[in-house]
């Protein structure tokens, strides 16, 4: 041990030190500390030498602002690999636990249950070893933000089974079940502003192991599709309840209602600058009291990646999934035809007496064809 101390302690003394004298002249050294009485030769650090090489005729040089040569000469940066003096000095060896300094989602009361029942499991199978059982982190199974966890004896070689950590979404289909928390997860981004990346971003910030992106963006969609499905119950729910209230104060027809209707985009409609088309990606219409909504995309990122390939790709209704339902050229300002739409799909239960919307806008005749009725028109000036 003390022969590879003496070599590591060489290997780090190695070389010149500051002051030593010339074993040639026998004159100490001096530095330059002047930086015009330096010779044509630098050597920098990998990131810095990236970004200041440049290549003239197969020769690598540096460029002054000017753009002319400077009379310094570049020399390779050293590696980047760890020294064996580094390699020897690590505190982490290679069979701890990697993440035993984060931080991780355990349910309570199922992390109290596993170490109480295995516990006594230890001492009935050795009874006279005074071990400890830790997490054994290393053979950890993630499950989004959650884990299956199994214990360890620090001292003999028990071994627990593994426990979930987590409560399940009870399911008919085969395969995995969705954890809680996964599914708890998406429900609370998708109403803020946070996507996937961002979430993960502050999670990693709080030494919390996030998810992968993928798994996040696949339970997202299957909690998206789940949250559209909810939404279309409950305005069936709201227009049975209108149609009722109207027939309980008397209303001639009850299925006749007055309603106000407005269209967002996610981004300003017109950009001169930017593009040819129409600035706008997504437009949500919407009929209030919410009585019926449609959104219309154009985003999908499959056919982005696919068009990068030089590929021919016709959006929507390529192959994969595709998440736009609108053609790349449609006029997406049409708030005529988006009305059209909703006011189709409400014909069956509610019918539309008077109309609310901008002054300038043409979603009055949409809803017009789209109840096929004579409809009163109320224009709002600060709509």
């Amino acid at each position: 041990m003390g022969a590879i101390k003496r070599k590591i302690s060489k290997l780090i003394n190695r070389g010149f030190q500051k002051g030593q004298k010339s074993l040639l002249k026998g004159k100490k050294g001096q530095y330059l500390t002047d930086n015009k009485k330096k010779k044509g030769y630098v050597r920098l650090n990998a990131i810095t030498y990236r970004d200041r090489i440049n290549e003239e005729n197969k020769i690598l040089t540096f460029k002054d602002v000017d753009g002319s040569n400077t009379p310094v000469k570049p020399l390779r940066p050293k590696c980047e690999q760890p020294s064996y003096a580094e390699d020897y000095c690590r505190s982490i060896c290679e069979g701890d636990d990697p993440d035993s300094s984060t931080y991780k989602l355990w349910h309570p009361q199922k992390t109290a249950l596993m170490f109480n029942t295995e516990i006594r499991k230890h001492m009935q199978s050795n009874k006279l070893c005074i071990g400890n059982l830790v997490v054994d982190g290393c053979a950890s199974r993630k499950w989004g933000l959650c884990w299956q966890e199994r214990l360890k004896c620090n001292e003999c070689d028990f071994l627990s089974s593994y426990y979930k950590l987590y409560d399940e979404v009870p399911s008919r289909k085969r395969g995995r079940k969705s954890a809680k928390p996964n599914v708890g997860f998406q429900i609370g981004i998708a109403t803020t502003p946070i996507g996937n990346t961002g979430a993960c971003r502050i999670l990693n910030s709080a030494n919390v192991i996030a998810p992968s992106i993928s798994s996040m963006q696949k339970q997202a969609t299957r909690v998206n599709k789940a949250k559209e499905t909810l939404n279309e119950l409950d305005m069936v729910k709201i227009k049975q309840s209108v149609v009722s209230s109207n027939n309980k104060i008397g209303q001639e027809i009850p299925q006749m209602i007055n309603v106000e209707a407005d269209s967002c985009y996610n981004n300003p409609i017109f950009k001169t600058d930017s593009t040819p088309f129409q600035g706008g990606t997504i437009v949500t219409t919407t009929i209030k009291k919410i009585l019926g909504v449609y959104v219309g995309s154009k985003l999908c990122k499959i056919t982005s990646e696919l068009r990068n390939k030089v590929e021919t790709i016709e959006c929507p209704n390529h192959r994969g999934h595709c998440t736009s339902n609108l053609k790349p050229d449609e006029a997406i300002g049409s708030e005529g035809k988006w009305s059209e739409v909703v006011a189709s799909s409400m014909s069956k239960d509610i019918k539309i007496a008077n109309f609310t919307c901008d002054g300038d806008s043409r979603s009055y005749a949409g809803v017009c064809k789209g109840q096929k009725h004579k409809i009163g028109h109320l224009k709002d000036l600060r709509h």
